[in-house]
């Protein structure tokens, strides 16, 4: 581990936590270190440090993981390379929302989580919600703002190339010789960047290339492989469920539609892009069941209990599924007959999102906002989450310019 603390406040809890980092005293070093971790020290950012920002991203992007601690200030190479922003300075009426079932809320309840993070969004900044790149929002606080809600987040989790980053907005160095969830939290965070995350399934793409998808997600740019014409290896299919993906047949290139259904039957999920009427039969086939499309309204039913719950909806609240509602649109829904012996379930039915249970695999279905709505900060924040918690590998640039590396070796002549 190499920790960059130039003000000497994370040394003290990292060393009471029985760790003995590398102290690195220029940021220009962390481009050698061959370690796993690096802690970034609360107040690491300043003036004079700018070139920190484009550092860390290279790291990032070569697989090591960073620890980001408690910043008040983010220079503009920070924002620039990983698209950090600090947010808004929150009113009275606020709330903080915990995805609980992360590794990192390990060992707090999420009462006693969300009761110290509200506590410590009072002393320190939020960071603004990214829009494009796979990220996972641990913790954030919503303010009233006019008829809408405003985000800042507390502790967020950026996909970063092979690398993540850890972004921790809350004085877990300054609370930790006397609070115990101070303690907890940044044990946790250091765990699960070493060792603890989990690796993203190898997705795959049903389709004739990234043309196929919708156009709304152009803007997300998702990167997948086509898929293997027997899907060794696959483990997420993502199909755009039109005519042209699952209609056309005899392609000796891609999956036969008979492949697709028991690839979801034993055990893979499958992710449909905006399922249409079109390709009813099609989609009948590969579920087994008949299919219907109905359109959807306020009154859609929704199954499953508390999204908290669910690893496809972690930092996603139900108000922010609204962004997918359009009344009146046809959405797709599995109809298994009453003595269905196939285990076709619903479970969890949401405006612009179905997830079935099919066999020992998941099938979601997707219906998506038009591209002008995709491209709002709100409707492409969500998309990118939802996307991130399937397992989607989005915007393959993000956290690096083009030349970063090259600058970087300019940099050292």
């Amino acid at each position: 581990m190499a920790l960059f603390d130039p003000e000497g406040r994370a040394a003290p809890a990292l060393r009471a936590l029985g760790l003995e980092p590398v102290i690195v005293s220029v940021p220009e070093d962390l481009t050698l270190f061959e370690g796993d971790l690096i802690v970034v020290g609360p107040g690491g950012f300043s003036r004079g440090r700018e070139n920190l920002g484009p550092v860390l991203a290279a790291r990032l992007r070569g697989g090591l993981s960073v620890l980001l601690l408690d910043q008040p200030t983010l220079p503009a190479t920070l924002s620039d390379d990983l698209r950090l922003w600090p947010s808004f300075t929150d009113g009275p009426e606020s709330e903080v929302l915990v995805s609980s079932r992360h590794p990192v809320m390990r060992g707090l309840s999420e009462t006693v989580a969300t009761a110290y993070l509200s506590e410590a969004h009072l002393r320190t900044r939020p960071l603004l919600p990214p829009t494009r790149g796979n990220f996972r929002v641990l913790a954030e606080v919503r303010s009233r703002g006019g008829s809408a809600w405003q985000e800042g987040v507390s502790m967020l989790e950026i996909r970063v190339g092979e690398g993540t980053l850890l972004a921790v907005q809350a004085s877990l160095c300054a609370d930790f010789p006397s609070d115990p969830r101070a303690r907890v939290l940044l044990g946790n965070a250091v765990a699960y960047l070493v060792s603890e995350r989990v690796p993203r399934p190898r997705a795959a793409l049903l389709g004739a290339g990234p043309e196929s998808l919708p156009i709304c997600l152009q803007h997300l740019a998702p990167y997948l492989p086509p898929a293997p014409v027997d899907l060794s290896g696959v483990e997420l299919l993502v199909a755009p469920a039109d005519w042209q993906a699952l209609r056309v047949s005899g392609d000796p290139a891609r999956p036969p539609l008979a492949r697709v259904a028991r690839f979801l039957r034993e055990g893979g999920t499958l992710v449909l892009l905006n399922p249409q009427s079109l390709v009813l039969a099609p989609l009948a086939a590969l579920t087994g069941v008949a299919v219907s499309f109905e359109p959807a309204g306020a009154s859609t039913p929704r199954e499953g209990g508390d999204l908290s719950t669910l690893a496809l909806f972690q930092g996603v609240a139900h108000q922010d599924l609204t962004l997918l509602e359009q009344r009146g649109r046809p959405e797709l829904r599995l109809r298994p007959s009453a003595g269905d012996l196939d285990g076709v379930e619903a479970l969890q039915i949401e405006p612009g999102l179905a997830r079935y249970r099919v066999g020992r695999g998941t099938l979601v279905a997707l219906t998506l906002p038009d591209a002008a709505r995709c491209v709002a900060a709100p409707v492409s924040s969500l998309l990118a989450r939802l996307l991130t918690n399937l397992g989607v590998p989005l915007d393959a640039e993000l956290g690096l310019q083009p030349r970063t590396i090259t600058l970087l070796d300019e940099s050292g002549d």
